[in-house]
């Protein structure tokens, strides 16, 4: 029989173990565990979601944020009210798709942007096309680390952007293609086949003949 680590004690989300509920009655029996939630109820789960995150509370962690999100001030449908909302889900929320990017990596929401209203005296209404951006895209939604920026901004600030650096001149690989009328795949061809940084981005692409 395979061995069973004992996580009573072990904290979740909101849910404390305090002893072992032995297994779910489904086909794939996993081991089962008593919680006391922070709200003083009392849970059973199965282990694998409570280390997974998939599990962090009795269930009154959805209630709560869909309390928030469901007060109304007249802007409730608004593209604002509508940014507030998923930014305080993704970062709340386990069961969020995107959860894993923002609160599951440890971004969280300031205890002030909490309320709509406070979000909304501190970042205004966005312009057309605008949503907002994280200043630090490994720091947490607060008024110091947020603005409003369009698509073009935000797309530099990706944490999958490369960045290159050549004659003193730091720029993103697609700015350093542009610069130099080519596909940044070419650029990122020429930096596996072994060329230094400085080539990569400046060498003339051919007119003739294979494009390097």
């Amino acid at each position: 029989m395979k061995t069973i680590t004992d996580i009573v004690g072990n904290k979740y989300g909101r849910l404390t173990v305090i002893a072992s509920a032995g297994y779910s009655s489904n086909s794939n029996a996993k081991p089962q565990w008593l919680c006391k939630c922070d709200c003083g109820n009392e849970y059973v789960g199965i282990g694998v979601a409570l280390k997974n995150g998939n599990t962090a509370s009795c269930g009154c962690l959805r209630r709560d944020v869909s309390r928030e999100l469901n007060t109304t001030h007249g802007m409730k449908g608004t593209k604002i009210y509508n940014t507030w909302q998923a930014m305080l889900n993704r970062c709340k929320l386990p069961s969020n798709k995107s959860y894993h990017r923002y609160g599951g990596r440890g971004i969280t929401v300031c205890d002030r942007w909490k309320s709509f209203e406070n979000f909304l005296e501190d970042m205004g209404e966005p312009n057309k096309g605008e949503s907002i951006d994280r200043i630090n895209n490994d720091g947490n939604y607060e008024p110091s680390n947020c603005k409003w920026s369009d698509d073009k901004t935000q797309s530099r600030n990706k944490s999958t952007n490369v960045w290159l650096e050549a004659n003193g001149t730091t720029m993103i690989m697609a700015d350093w293609a542009k610069r130099l009328g080519c596909h940044s795949i070419t650029i990122k061809a020429r930096l596996a086949r072994g060329w230094n940084v400085i080539d990569a981005v400046t060498k003339p692409i051919k007119s003739k003949g294979v494009t390097v």
